[in-house]
Protein backbone atom coordinates (compact mmCIF):
# COMPACT_ATOMS: atom_id res chain seq x y z
CA UNK A 1 0.00 0.00 0.00
CA UNK A 2 1.14 3.54 -0.71
CA UNK A 3 2.95 5.07 2.32
CA UNK A 4 1.04 8.31 1.92
CA UNK A 5 -2.29 6.47 2.15
CA UNK A 6 -1.06 4.59 5.24
CA UNK A 7 0.04 7.86 6.84
CA UNK A 8 -3.32 9.40 6.01
CA UNK A 9 -5.28 6.52 7.54
CA UNK A 10 -3.13 5.93 10.62
CA UNK A 11 -2.75 9.60 11.54
CA UNK A 12 -6.52 10.06 11.24
CA UNK A 13 -7.10 6.99 13.39
CA UNK A 14 -4.56 8.26 15.95
CA UNK A 15 -6.33 11.62 16.12
CA UNK A 16 -9.71 9.96 16.59
CA UNK A 17 -8.42 7.71 19.39
CA UNK A 18 -6.68 10.62 21.12
CA UNK A 19 -9.81 12.78 20.80
CA UNK A 20 -12.07 10.13 22.35
CA UNK A 21 -9.45 9.41 25.03
CA UNK A 22 -9.34 13.10 25.93
CA UNK A 23 -13.12 13.15 26.11
CA UNK A 24 -13.18 10.27 28.59
CA UNK A 25 -10.33 11.79 30.63
CA UNK A 26 -12.25 15.07 30.84
CA UNK A 27 -15.41 13.26 31.97
CA UNK A 28 -13.44 11.36 34.59
CA UNK A 29 -11.58 14.42 35.91
CA UNK A 30 -14.68 16.59 36.07
CA UNK A 31 -16.91 13.85 37.51
CA UNK A 32 -19.31 13.92 34.58
CA UNK A 33 -21.34 11.10 33.13
CA UNK A 34 -19.76 9.68 29.97
CA UNK A 35 -21.99 9.27 26.93
CA UNK A 36 -23.58 5.99 25.92
CA UNK A 37 -21.68 3.53 23.74
CA UNK A 38 -23.65 4.53 20.65
CA UNK A 39 -22.79 8.19 21.25
CA UNK A 40 -19.11 7.33 21.60
CA UNK A 41 -19.20 5.30 18.38
CA UNK A 42 -20.94 8.11 16.53
CA UNK A 43 -18.46 10.70 17.84
CA UNK A 44 -15.54 8.41 16.97
CA UNK A 45 -16.76 8.08 13.40
CA UNK A 46 -17.32 11.83 13.18
CA UNK A 47 -13.79 12.53 14.47
CA UNK A 48 -12.35 9.94 12.09
CA UNK A 49 -14.19 11.39 9.11
CA UNK A 50 -13.17 14.96 9.92
CA UNK A 51 -9.54 14.00 10.46
CA UNK A 52 -9.51 12.01 7.20
CA UNK A 53 -10.73 15.08 5.34
CA UNK A 54 -8.14 17.35 6.97
CA UNK A 55 -5.36 14.87 6.40
CA UNK A 56 -6.29 14.41 2.76
CA UNK A 57 -6.14 18.14 2.13
CA UNK A 58 -3.66 19.64 4.57
CA UNK A 59 -1.55 16.54 5.18
CA UNK A 60 -1.24 15.94 1.45
CA UNK A 61 -0.12 19.52 0.86
CA UNK A 62 2.43 19.26 3.65
CA UNK A 63 3.79 16.02 2.20
CA UNK A 64 4.02 17.39 -1.33
CA UNK A 65 5.63 20.67 -0.30
CA UNK A 66 8.14 19.26 2.18
CA UNK A 67 9.22 16.32 0.04
CA UNK A 68 9.56 18.43 -3.13
CA UNK A 69 11.69 21.01 -1.33
CA UNK A 70 13.79 18.39 0.48
CA UNK A 71 12.69 19.61 3.91
CA UNK A 72 10.99 16.39 5.04
CA UNK A 73 12.10 15.80 8.63
CA UNK A 74 10.35 15.20 11.91
CA UNK A 75 10.91 18.81 13.01
CA UNK A 76 9.50 20.43 9.88
CA UNK A 77 6.47 18.12 9.89
CA UNK A 78 5.81 18.92 13.56
CA UNK A 79 6.19 22.63 12.86
CA UNK A 80 3.82 22.38 9.89
CA UNK A 81 1.13 20.81 12.09
CA UNK A 82 1.69 22.98 15.17
CA UNK A 83 1.92 26.35 13.43
CA UNK A 84 -1.76 26.62 12.38
CA UNK A 85 -2.97 25.52 15.82
CA UNK A 86 -0.74 28.07 17.56
CA UNK A 87 -1.69 30.84 15.12
CA UNK A 88 -5.43 30.17 15.42
CA UNK A 89 -5.26 29.89 19.20
CA UNK A 90 -3.30 33.10 19.54
CA UNK A 91 -5.61 35.06 17.25
CA UNK A 92 -8.92 33.63 18.51
CA UNK A 93 -8.29 33.42 22.27
CA UNK A 94 -9.60 36.17 24.53
CA UNK A 95 -8.91 34.65 27.92
CA UNK A 96 -6.33 32.53 29.65
CA UNK A 97 -8.85 29.68 29.76
CA UNK A 98 -9.04 29.77 25.96
CA UNK A 99 -5.27 29.44 25.73
CA UNK A 100 -5.26 26.59 28.25
CA UNK A 101 -7.98 24.91 26.19
CA UNK A 102 -5.54 24.84 23.28
CA UNK A 103 -3.20 22.42 25.06
CA UNK A 104 -5.11 19.26 24.02
CA UNK A 105 -5.17 20.49 20.41
CA UNK A 106 -1.41 20.95 20.52
CA UNK A 107 -1.03 17.35 21.70
CA UNK A 108 -3.43 16.15 19.01
CA UNK A 109 -1.42 17.91 16.32
CA UNK A 110 1.82 16.46 17.73
CA UNK A 111 0.35 12.97 17.56
CA UNK A 112 -0.86 13.45 13.99
CA UNK A 113 2.49 14.94 12.94
CA UNK A 114 4.51 12.10 14.47
CA UNK A 115 2.30 9.39 12.96
CA UNK A 116 2.29 11.13 9.58
CA UNK A 117 6.05 11.48 9.59
CA UNK A 118 6.54 7.85 10.62
CA UNK A 119 4.33 6.35 7.92
CA UNK A 120 4.79 8.81 5.02
CA UNK A 121 8.35 8.15 4.00
CA UNK A 122 9.26 10.19 0.93
CA UNK A 123 10.08 8.25 -2.22
CA UNK A 124 13.75 8.47 -3.06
Amino acid sequence: MNPLVLAWLFSSLAFSIAFIGWMFLTFWLEGGVPPHAFGVLRLSLLALGASLAVQLGYGGLIYLFLTRTGLWSLWTVVLAYLAPVIWFSWSASDTTADLIGTIPWLFFSLIVAAVSWFFARPAV
